[in-house]
């Protein structure tokens, strides 16, 4: 769990609490925090004077307490208690059905002789790039891998049980992002493209559309800022 996952957390947190995002001195405070720096400091970087940070954090404290522990969050022990449940709710969270070959067209030969054919070497180095489009994906992290693990399980489905989709399903900010980010590597070889979009920006349908048809049809799409609304 890092900083922006917290961050996550918190809004979907203080939004099911009081119907609003966090403000900015609140995501300020929360990311001082995180980063363990002195109340004093966040302060002087919210412009703020001391005693209000120490309230709104000890607000934020009883936010997160609600959900994520029955102890009492503070300062010296939000960061670790955090940790602690993201590695506690991970092995949880994964929860995926399987459409079988049979509810979708497809054509399982290609499909077949693409799982059983090694790719070149030449093919890994100069179609990589046009093969992944991951403009929204975040960066890849350390992951524990390990026998049964969550990601594990979702390789198996796709590699071995003629998986076509998977839905992972959990709360933010307990890494179903990563989870799905980590299994691209394992599984980019059997698939023509690999498309990774974020739908936070609530970007226009067309916009989309326009977008994934490009790249499919190797357009190669200029990476586009993030939609503003409008």
């Amino acid at each position: 769990m890092d900083v922006k996952e917290v961050l996550e957390l918190a809004d979907e947190l203080a939004l099911d609490k009081t119907g609003k995002y966090l403000d900015d001195i609140q995501k300020d405070t929360l990311r001082g925090i995180w980063e363990r720096k002195k109340y004093l400091e966040i302060a002087k970087a919210c412009n703020c004077s001391e005693t209000h940070v120490k309230k709104v954090a000890s607000k934020l404290f009883k936010l997160f307490s609600e959900r994520v522990t029955d102890k009492s969050l503070k300062k010296t022990n939000f960061r670790a208690t955090m940790e602690r449940y993201e590695i506690s709710q991970s092995s949880n969270f994964v929860n995926f059905n399987i459409v079988q070959k049979s509810s979708i067209n497809v054509c399982t030969d290609t499909l077949n002789h693409k799982q059983n054919s090694p790719p070149t070497q030449n093919s890994n180095e100069n179609n990589t790039q046009q093969k992944l489009d991951l403009r929204d994906a975040p960066d890849l992290k350390t992951f524990y891998n390990y026998p049964n693990s969550p990601l594990t399980t979702l390789e198996n489905a796709i590699a071995h049980q003629n998986c076509r989709l998977l839905n992972i399903t959990g709360m933010s900010g307990i890494g179903k992002s990563a989870i799905a980010r980590h299994l691209i590597p394992l599984i980019q070889t059997q698939f023509d493209r690999i498309i990774w979009r974020s739908l936070r920006t609530s970007p226009p349908l067309e916009t989309t559309l326009k977008n994934l048809i490009q790249f499919l049809s190797h357009q190669n799409p200029p990476f586009a800022p993030p939609y503003q609304g409008g």
